[in-house]
């Protein structure tokens, strides 16, 4: 048997809180949970209810807050967080 792969899931967002508890909700209810979802958060100033919503999923959600704004700062940042 194979040894069973980490799966790592990355959120960037910006001004998407939605998005991201509907995304983190049905990655929770698939059939291979994630080991871990890490969400890169750039919203100045920053969205309560995305900050309440994430501390309630902080077993397996990791919430971190990325400056300077940008695609590509964030996406390196969300790769360099993932374990």
């Amino acid at each position: 048997m194979l040894p069973r792969k980490t799966v790592s899931v990355a959120i960037p967002t910006i001004g998407r809180y939605e998005e991201v508890k509907n995304t983190v909700e049905a990655l929770l209810k698939g059939t291979r949970v994630p080991d871990e979802i890490v969400v890169s958060d750039q919203n100045v100033p920053f969205l309560p209810t995305l900050d309440r919503y994430l501390k309630l999923q902080a077993s397996i959600v990791r919430h971190i807050r990325t400056e300077p704004k940008g695609v590509v700062y964030n996406m390196n940042r969300l790769l360099n967080e993932c374990r």
